[in-house]
């Protein structure tokens, strides 16, 4: 952990080997245009093993971030963890004063799995100005897949600007206990605007109704918003433990 985050503090972009490496706490990427790049994601080429029992394994906490070729999971340990913050990557500032709600725009994911974590796969919190996510997987989380807000959701009391202008391309939520895709929520003071999707899915996603926000595969709370060839399907798959989920 303290030798990889050295190499992310010391330099704006990080090559990470094929592999499996071994983390205990959480990676920052704490300055602009910082970049964790792997050698294969989906390939499951390059891999962050997480044992943290709380907090994100990665957290970007500034501007253009670049996160690629990345495989990200935990072990058995942390994915039993009762924790709230359990994220696979939160994109957000901490939540420690209303100065902390900053914009980390310009995020950059392509070819990311991210599995098993006791909370939500992919976080984003706050402004997600101009970003996008190409190729980006999230399976087996216990709460949600993919989650948009501005701070609502996240349970921030500093909540701040939601999202707005961002895209997502051919991107997967399976098997997550939550909502695959939550964007906005009930309630919420600044909702997200302006989403183009294409070729997304939730597959068999909203099956454990302690863990759902609302009682759907996918929800959208926001204003400005296109999907092109969405696949919205509660089939239940192998690694599902309960039955349920709407398709609506």
């Amino acid at each position: 952990t303290a030798a990889i985050q050295a190499a992310i503090n010391a330099s704006r972009r990080v090559v990470i080997p094929a592999g499996i490496y071994a983390v205990s706490a959480t990676l920052v990427l704490n300055s602009g245009n910082q970049s964790l790049i792997g050698d294969g994601g989906h390939l499951l080429r390059t891999q962050i093993l997480s044992s943290a029992t709380s907090g994100p394994v990665i957290q970007v906490k500034a501007r253009s971030p670049r996160i690629e070729a990345l495989a990200i999971t935990a072990t058995a340990g942390r994915r039993a963890a009762s924790t709230t913050t359990g994220h696979g990557i939160l994109m957000g500032g901490d939540d420690t004063s209303a100065g902390a709600a900053v914009i980390i725009s310009r995020q950059w994911l392509h070819d990311v799995q991210v599995s098993n974590q006791p909370t939500d796969g992919i976080h984003s919190r706050f402004g997600s100005e101009m970003s996008e996510y190409h190729q980006v997987t999230v399976q087996d989380c216990l709460r949600h897949g993919f989650v948009f807000d501005d701070g609502t959701t996240s349970g921030c009391t500093n909540i701040g600007i939601g999202p707005f202008h961002w895209s997502v391309f051919n991107c997967r939520a399976f098997e997550c206990g939550g909502n695959g895709w939550m964007i906005g929520a009930p309630g919420q003071t600044n909702a997200p605007q302006n989403l183009y999707a294409y070729n997304i899915q939730a597959l068999g996603c909203a099956y454990d109704s302690s863990k759902r926000v609302v009682d759907y595969l996918a929800a959208f709370y926001c204003n400005g918003l296109i999907v092109e060839n969405g696949d919205f399907e509660d089939q239940q798959y192998a690694n599902s433990t309960t039955s349920g989920g709407n398709s609506r």
